[in-house]
């Protein structure tokens, strides 16, 4: 149910962001949702889930969403918001892919003054990891569009938290750091 909950909340920002109105935002983000699934596996899970489950995926998803509309304001369209952003990178001649999923990505990198945001939503509060998960959300980008992003921003729906970092090449190189961290790890480890 958590990995439910967190579709169904970036759902939501989707809706907010282009300026639907949720009349519930349970009932509301779940049609929108599973009106895009091909793979029903966790809609039939929910629907097959006791009504105490049910009943906390709801109130949870209320929330949640309660929190994105109480910070998240509004976009005027010429901010470009796109939502669900997903990129994928081959580096060194393609023997290594990189993916990512922006939830929202704001901004234009063909203005006369390109600047671009990033934010990522959790339901989880914000952990050890978010740093790193900043970096890398900002390495991508970077080699996705040859354009460094203005700033990066992780926020939690679960405590209001927001986490915001400019773009630097400090950081860039960190996320490098990061990568070949994981990689040379991955790499013992098989």
């Amino acid at each position: 149910m958590a990995r439910l909950r967190g579709l169904l909340v970036t759902t939501a920002l989707s809706l907010l962001v282009h300026e639907q109105v949720l009349d519930d935002a349970f009932d509301d983000t779940l049609s929108a949702w599973s009106s895009n699934q091909s793979d029903t596996t966790l809609l039939t899970a929910f629907l097959t889930a006791d009504a105490d489950v049910q009943a906390r995926l709801r109130a949870d998803v209320r929330s949640h969403v309660s929190v994105l509309r109480e910070y998240l304001g509004t976009f005027a369209s010429a901010w470009h918001p796109q939502t669900a952003v997903r990129s994928r990178v081959l580096v060194s001649g393609g023997a290594l892919e990189l993916r990512d999923e922006v939830d929202l990505v704001v901004g234009s990198v063909t203005d006369s003054r390109a600047a671009l945001s990033l934010l990522d939503v959790t339901t989880a509060p914000l952990g050890d990891r978010a740093d790193q998960t900043i970096r890398y959300h900002a390495l991508v980008q970077t080699l996705r569009g040859g354009v460094v992003p203005l700033r990066v921003a992780l926020f939690s729906t679960a405590t209001a938290d927001c986490l915001v970092r400019d773009v630097d090449n400090t950081m860039l190189q960190r996320a490098l750091d990061d990568l070949d961290t994981h990689l040379t790890v991955t790499a013992v480890a098989a």
